[in-house]
C-alpha cells in the first residue's frame, strides 16, 4: 500500500458522553459509567506495536477514543510514530489540554480535531487558548436544524481556522429516522450562507447523491476503506460497525467495507431522486452551491 489512513480507538475511557459521538452507541458505554476509569479497556501499547509493524510509512494517523488524553501512553505512541508518519491527528473533546499538552503537540507537530458542540463561553475559551499556544486544529460539527445557531458564529470566534467539516449525523439506530434529503441540502446551503467569511475551509459529508450519480450505481456506494484498530486489538474497515462485525487480528486482512453491513445506510430508505451513500464521502461546501 502506497498510501493508508489508520485510525486507532485508543481507549474506550472518555470523561464525556457526547450524543453524536459513535462511541456512545457501544454496547460498552451503555452498560459502563462516565467515571469508570479502569485500564482494561485501553489498548496494550505491545499490541498496538505489533499491529502497526507492517505499515512502513502511514499518510494519516488518527488518534481516537473514547477521550485519547486519558491513554496513558499517548506520549510514547506519538514519539514512536513520528518519523514513520506524515500527519497525526489527536481527536479530542480538549476539556483535558493544558500548557504541557500544548507544548508536546506543537514540537510534535500534532492536530487537534475538536468538536464544535455548543457557543458556550467554556468552549470558545478552551479552543481559542490551544490556538494561542501554537496548536494545529480542526474543527468539526455534527449539523442539525437545532445547531444553525452554533454555525453561525463560527466565522467571528474562531477566524483563524484552516479547516472545518461539517458532518452528517448518523445513527444506527433502525428506529430513528434519517433526515430527508431536501432537509439536509437546505441546512448544508444554509451553512454556507453563515459561514461564506470562512468557507474556502469548509467541508461536508454529503450523505446523498442523485440516482443518476455513478457513486450510487455503484455497488459500495463510494465506501471509504480504511484501517480500524480498536482497543482490543480487532481490526475494522469503518469505525460503524465496531462491535458489529467480529474484527480481524491481521490488519493486512482487513475486508473491503460491505455497504448492505453499513448500520447508517436504511435499507428501507426510499426517494423518488437520491440514493443514501456512504457517511464519509466529503466534499468542498463551497461547490456544491457555485452556481
Amino acid at each position: 500500500m502506497s498510501e493508508i489512513n489508520i485510525g486507532v480507538n485508543l481507549t474506550r475511557r472518555c470523561n464525556m458522553k457526547c450524543s453524536f459521538c459513535y462511541y456512545s452507541t457501544l454496547e460498552f458505554s451503555k452498560d459502563s459509567k462516565s467515571d469508570d476509569f479502569t485500564s482494561k479497556f485501553d489498548l496494550s501499547i505491545d499490541v498496538f506495536k505489533s499491529k502497526i509493524k507492517e505499515f512502513h510509512f502511514i499518510d494519516r494517523l488518527f488518534l481516537t477514543g473514547g477521550e485519547p488524553l486519558i491513554y496513558p501512553h499517548l506520549k510514547e505512541l506519538i514519539c514512536d510514530m513520528r518519523d514513520r508518519t506524515r500527519y497525526i491527528y489527536v481527536c479530542t473533546n480538549a476539556t483535558l489540554v493544558n500548557d504541557n499538552w500544548c507544548d508536546f503537540f506543537k514540537r510534535n507537530n500534532i492536530t487537534l480535531v475538536i468538536s464544535v458542540k455548543d457557543n458556550s463561553t467554556s468552549t470558545y475559551n478552551k479552543i481559542n487558548y490551544i490556538h494561542n499556544l501554537g496548536v494545529n486544529i480542526e474543527l468539526y460539527h455534527v449539523l442539525t436544524k437545532s445547531s444553525l445557531c452554533i454555525i453561525k458564529e463560527l466565522p467571528s470566534r474562531y477566524p483563524w481556522v484552516k479547516k472545518v467539516r461539517l458532518l452528517f449525523e448518523t445513527s444506527s439506530d433502525p428506529f430513528k429516522e434519517i433526515i430527508k434529503p431536501l432537509e439536509w441540502f437546505t441546512l448544508l446551503r444554509l451553512a454556507s450562507y453563515y459561514l461564506k467569511p470562512i468557507i474556502n475551509t469548509v467541508e461536508a459529508e454529503i450523505g446523498f447523491l442523485p440516482k443518476s450519480h455513478p457513486i450510487t450505481q455503484n455497488n459500495d456506494k463510494g465506501a471509504v476503506n480504511r484501517i480500524i484498530i480498536d482497543y482490543d486489538g480487532k481490526g475494522y474497515t469503518c469505525p460503524l460497525i465496531v462491535e458489529k462485525d467480529d474484527g480481524v487480528d491481521d490488519m493486512l486482512k482487513i475486508k473491503k467495507c460491505e455497504i448492505n453491513k453499513c448500520p447508517v445506510i436504511k435499507k428501507d430508505f426510499k426517494h423518488n431522486n437520491y440514493e443514501q451513500i456512504c457517511p464519509f464521502i466529503i466534499v468542498k461546501l463551497e461547490s456544491l452551491f457555485s452556481n
